[in-house]
């Protein structure tokens, strides 16, 4: 009997600051993001602090269209890791690796259908992802 594993995370949220596009000594484009989302009851809000980050092509389009205040949704898979730092003491963080996404409201988004006459409440649906082969891991 083999087991079954399961590791997917779909996140709605917002862009916390303006995404910065880099590139690997190999190459390979990377983009890291902070995604806020906030969960509310009657009596209290909490805002939670999400890393994403994208590889490739994807990175390469979430590069051009997003904004700080951006909405999309991430769906990836929840990646540890773990390093020792300067000071030799062990550190951890966990984040999002997306291998999808989808502009829900943004610049781009927003900006264009402005443009077009069109209203912002419905923005076009932009969808990018890209095969597990091109991820350096």
């Amino acid at each position: 009997m083999s087991a079954i594993y399961l590791n997917e995370v779909r996140m709605i949220g917002n862009v916390g600051a303006e995404p910065v596009l880099r590139k690997t000594d190999g190459g390979l484009s990377v983009l890291n993001l902070g995604i806020a989302t906030t969960y509310k009851t009657a009596k209290h809000e909490r805002t939670d602090w999400h890393r994403v980050v994208l590889w490739g092509v994807l990175a390469e389009h979430a590069a051009r269209n997003l904004r700080t205040g951006s909405c999309i949704l991430v769906a990836g898979r929840l990646s540890n890791n773990k390093w020792t730092d300067e000071a030799g003491v062990e550190r951890f963080s966990t984040e999002i690796v997306g291998d999808a996404m989808q502009i829900i409201s943004g610049w781009k988004n927003e900006r264009a259908q402005e443009e077009a006459g069109l209203s912002t409440a419905a923005p076009a649906k932009q969808t990018e992802s890209f095969s597990d082969d091109t991820v350096p891991f």
